[in-house]
């Protein structure tokens, strides 16, 4: 049920509809994790790496004079666009999605759903449970009705590989995105202590010992030691890997490791904490 009070002290009430939000927000967006709760937003980074801000100033500085008029202009085009997609769009007859485009997302699911999982913590006792992913059956749908309707805006009759990147973007963006650099960085060179990453990523490092060990515990990384003398005095110190089953679904969902960083090898023998001694966890893919 939803109510709205207007100034006249009227109250309309709807029920029984289902609608969807798009917001433009800040990054502060990602201070929010309600996954635990099942939350149901995706988001995207629209800006990207490549973002020209000389190019948007100008731009903005050019369209003030007309900015009334081409926000009406704008307003009007988009809902004429909505209405037509709306009007040719036929839900008895969705694009086909291929399989191989089937298993990416399915892939894809599992991971954005793990990285979103937050493990809970109090300031004193630390962890107050054990951090359970949830199911990415949520995640595959909505991935599934976000590729259908990019393939009916593309004009597409069975989804392609372009639209499949939009939406492993979206998957990406979705997530935490510390946890995210972390595991991207991990995947790309195989292996690095917490030096490494405080150094390569410019991330303090109280906050990289947050980050590592709860990737620990979600099962997303391992923690182990080897002959890498990078500790102090040549001491061998703690490395860090992603698992074999993140890998796996990293290269499902088509974000391919590099072969000469050794990504796909072994992970270091186990450190002994709890995590390591349980069964692997089901990992999500990228």
């Amino acid at each position: 049920v939803s109510q709205s009070r207007y100034g006249n002290g009227k109250v309309f009430e709807a029920t029984d509809f289902k609608f969807n939000i798009i917001a433009g927000v800040t990054p502060i967006i990602y201070k929010h994790n309600d996954a635990s709760s099942g939350e149901r937003f995706l988001r995207i980074d629209f800006l990207g790496s490549d973002f020209d801000e000389d190019a948007h100033m100008d731009m903005a500085w050019d369209g003030a004079s007309v900015k009334r008029e081409n926000k009406t202009k704008l307003q009007n085009t988009m809902l004429e666009y909505y209405k037509h997609l709306y009007e040719t769009f036929d839900p008895e007859s969705p694009a086909e999605i291929p399989d191989s485009i089937r298993q990416k997302i399915k892939a894809l699911s599992k991971l954005v759903a793990r990285l979103q999982t937050e493990v809970v913590k109090d300031r004193n006792e630390g962890m107050i449970y054990r951090p359970q992913s949830a199911v990415a059956t949520r995640l595959q749908l909505q991935f599934k009705n976000y590729i259908i309707s990019l393939a009916h805006v593309r004009g597409e009759k069975v989804v392609s590989e372009d639209a499949y990147d939009i939406v492993r973007k979206t998957g990406f963006d979705s997530c935490p995105g510390l946890n995210l650099e972390v595991v991207d960085y991990l995947r790309k060179v195989g292996q690095a202590t917490r030096k490494d990453l405080t150094n390569k990523l410019k991330i303090p490092s109280t906050r990289i010992h947050q980050i590592v060990t709860d990737l620990e515990q979600l099962g997303i990384i391992h923690q182990g030691k080897e002959n890498n003398n990078s500790g102090n005095r040549g001491r061998d110190t703690y490395v860090y890997t992603l698992s074999e089953e993140l890998v796996s679904c990293l290269e499902t969902a088509r974000v391919k490791a590099n072969n000469k960083t050794g990504t796909n090898r072994k992970p270091p023998e186990s450190s002994g904490s709890p995590i390591d001694r349980r069964e692997p966890r089901r990992l999500r893919p990228l």
